[in-house]
Formats: structure tokens, sequence, C-alpha cells
């Protein structure tokens, strides 16, 4: 989760990496997966949409890693809280 979300931000597509094989492994370990890890995949996923991208985390998996992204509170880092003050 977190490679995928860190390429992600890099907005560095990698197919050969992020591909069928990267979708069964997401499936058969999303019960597995942390609340910070699941919502690492969702942001994925929504960078996926974004390059209009083909692949896809598998529905069952989806729906849980928006559940984790949607289910959290958003808190101000440490940067905006300085900026803010």
């Amino acid at each position: 989760a977190i490679i995928a979300w860190t390429y992600a931000v890099a907005n560095v597509a990698a197919p050969s990496l992020f591909n069928d094989s990267f979708l069964r492994a997401c499936l058969q370990n999303q019960d597995s997966f942390s609340l910070e890890e699941s919502r690492q995949l969702y942001q994925w996923q929504l960078w996926q949409e974004e390059l209009k991208s083909n692949i896809r985390l598998p529905l069952s998996c989806e729906k849980k890693c928006y559940e984790a992204f949607v289910s959290t509170v958003p808190s101000p880092s440490a940067l905006q809280d300085d900026v803010i003050s």
C-alpha cells in the first residue's frame, strides 16, 4: 500500500508494477490492511482514475478502501498549523 501511494504522490506510472498480480495481492490481503494502508490504496485508486488507467482495485477491495478513506476526519498537519497561525 505504501509503495502504491508513493508512486501516486510522485506521479510516476509503473504499469509493470501495478498489474494483475498487484491487484490479486490486494484482493488476497484486503482484510489485513490497516486503516492507513486502506486509505493509501484508495488514494492510489484515485490517481489511477486521474490517469484514465484501465487498472482498478477489485470492487470489494475498492469499497473497503473507500470506506476507510471517508471514515477518517481530516486533521491539519503541523506545517498547516504553522501557516494558519
